[in-house]
């Protein structure tokens, strides 16, 4: 006879019966295939990913496959060609400080929410349907995720040929393409706050990065003396990253549409592209003697379409020396020590401007003027022609130490 008539404090986060949490899981399943012979060697791989979050609407879909295939044209000649595929389709919930992420209308205790057993429009058998916090049940957030696909696709090739028995010649190329797009549509009417939401809204943004990639290398070893070897590698690279990319926004959607051009307000689009390329060389030198002592020095030269246009190559030079001690006859032998190398070594490395940094660029603007309104313009950004990298100089000690038999 004892029957309940009020609820004083109540966690929806814990409750079966409210809680927008579920177990979440993840399915991989693969398939890969290698085969060839002496000369042709092959790889082949697929996989497929299915992923879904304590959310019910936080979902993550994955296809990828891999193909390699490497060639012995040549006793003196070798060819590889690798290209691999990715699909990735993501929905993301809000979350943090959004007043559309489950945690936060949850964690501020009262709010509305709707057994997932019977959605129905009650929280529980014989109460009505009750307004807490901002009013966002599970069911209305659902509406209000975020689509995020990429595509990627890379293809490379390299070839490693020894015309010599001293002289070894590399080179490899390729093509990274990364194309994304991130949108979110909410259909009018759908969630209970401002005009801009009930009204509909249509976000997306497009893009797309391109790099192309090319090296060589040509290898020299040579034994001048005993117990001495000497390598030298000449090497260089030319290297172009390009983005694309395309935004909009709107608000007012067409029910049933899901498109930026059906929008009629707070319209907005803008279009984005840089292109940054780099090319560069470099030489280094190593000198080893009987497999114990290294030492090495290297200088590398770039030019990159960032620096300003009253500035050139830069260089960048580096030094190593590296010493096996574990394996001279006066070093005493130690039951756990396996072995011991110490090392240092110096160098700079250098961080290139940013797309544009080095110009100087210019915005239109209207100009009230003698009663009325101009055209004109105004400075967005001071370039120099000047502007070079950021360098950075680094010095380094240290060791690497093998115990108990390499263990």
């Amino acid at each position: 006879t004892c029957t309940q008539d009020g609820t004083i404090s109540f966690n929806t986060l814990l409750d079966s019966r409210t809680t927008p949490f579920s177990t979440g899981s993840r399915k991989r399943y693969g398939l890969s295939v290698r085969g060839g012979n002496e000369q042709v060697t092959y790889y082949v791989s697929g996989q497929v990913e299915d992923e879904r979050g304590v959310i019910s609407y936080n979902l993550r879909d994955k296809v990828t496959f891999r193909a390699n295939v490497n060639a012995a044209v040549r006793p003196d000649l070798d060819i590889a060609v690798t290209t691999s595929y990715a699909t990735v389709q993501n929905e993301f919930n809000s979350n943090d400080n959004s007043i559309f992420g489950p945690i936060l209308n949850g964690l501020l205790g009262e709010g509305y929410y709707i057994p997932q057993s019977t959605k129905s429009a009650t929280a529980f058998p014989g109460e009505s349907r009750r307004n807490y916090g901002f009013g966002f049940n599970e069911f209305d957030l659902e509406h209000f995720i975020t689509h995020d696909n990429v595509d990627r696709f890379s293809f490379g090739a390299k070839a490693q040929y020894r015309p010599l028995d001293w002289l070894a010649l590399n080179t490899n190329g390729g093509l990274d393409l990364v194309s994304g797009h991130s949108f979110r549509t909410l259909q009018p009417n759908l969630l209970p706050i401002a005009a801009s939401f009930t009204a509909g809204r249509r976000q997306s943004d497009r893009k797309t990065n391109y790099t192309y990639t090319l090296n060589t290398t040509a290898i020299t070893t040579f034994e001048p003396i005993g117990d001495i070897v000497s390598t030298t590698t000449f090497g260089g690279s030319y290297i172009v990253e390009r983005l694309e990319r395309t935004e909009c926004f709107g608000s007012g959607l067409l029910a049933g549409t899901s498109s930026c051009g059906t929008t009629s307000a707070l319209f907005s689009v803008d279009e984005d592209f840089s292109e940054i390329k780099t090319v560069g060389g470099y030489v280094s030198t190593e000198i080893a003697w009987r497999d114990k002592l290294y030492v090495s020095a290297a200088i590398r030269g770039d030019d990159n379409s960032a620096f300003g246009t009253d500035f050139g190559f830069v260089t960048y030079p580096s030094a190593m020396v590296s010493w096996v001690i574990g394996e001279e006859d006066f070093f005493p032998q130690v039951s756990f020590l396996t072995a011991l190398r110490f090392r240092a070594a110096w160098g700079k490395s250098g961080l290139r401007p940013g797309f544009r940094d080095a110009l100087s660029l210019f915005s239109a603007v209207t100009v009230a003027r003698g009663g009325g309104d101009v055209s004109g313009i105004t400075v967005s950004s001071s370039g120099s022609i000047d502007l070079k990298p950021e360098k950075t100089r680094e010095f380094e000690l240290g060791f690497d130490a093998a115990l108990f038999n390499d263990r």
